[in-house]
């Protein structure tokens, strides 16, 4: 791949990594959970060539008589993966043959 290539490549994929809402990133997650137990991103997403995943952790809301419900995290740690789209050509025929691998 040429430089201007590359570039254009890369401005693109940064445009399309900044265009992801970190709350709906938790809001999915959060649905996919047995318990549909809140989440909260932990650290800076990791961008790889073809995906970027941003970690998260759950929490959970412990009761207290003596103060309104906090939140605590806990051990339950998932890395939720989205494929770069400028990258790819063929997103969803990627993801199938991922999963039929892990199969």
């Amino acid at each position: 791949m040429d430089q201007l290539t590359s570039h254009i490549l890369e401005k693109k994929v940064k445009e399309f990594i900044d265009s992801i809402e970190p709350s709906l990133i938790c809001e999915l997650a959060s649905s996919l959970h047995p318990e549909k137990k809140s989440c909260k991103i932990f650290s800076d997403p990791k961008k790889g060539s073809y995906n970027v995943c941003f970690p998260i952790v759950f929490t959970e809301q412990i009761p207290n008589a003596a103060e309104p419900a906090s939140t605590q995290e806990t051990t339950e740690r998932w890395m939720i993966r989205i494929p770069l789209l400028p990258r790819l050509a063929f997103p969803e025929e990627k993801l199938r043959s991922e999963i039929a691998t892990m199969k």
